[in-house]
């Protein structure tokens, strides 16, 4: 079986973030954050339906807002 990988635009990190702690939230939460105002969609080199890409600047779930409101406090 071969490991899916993400592939993502580093210019379209969302501020105030880091491209690790993208990472982090992608793993703890399997949620990919970016911002379509700064860079390009991320997306994964196979289907998935495991993980959630979201884009900041759309809109999002109540439990997408509360993982991105717990991660600004961190």
């Amino acid at each position: 079986m071969k490991d899916i990988v993400l592939v993502y635009d580093v210019a379209s990190v969302p501020d105030p973030w880091t491209i690790t702690q993208v990472a982090e939230i992608w793993k703890k939460h399997n949620l990919v954050l970016w911002d379509s105002t700064k860079g390009y969609a991320p997306f994964f080199s196979e289907e998935t339906d495991k993980y959630t890409i979201v884009d900041i600047n759309s809109p999002i779930s109540e439990e997408e807002g509360k993982i991105i409101k717990g991660h600004e406090m961190e």
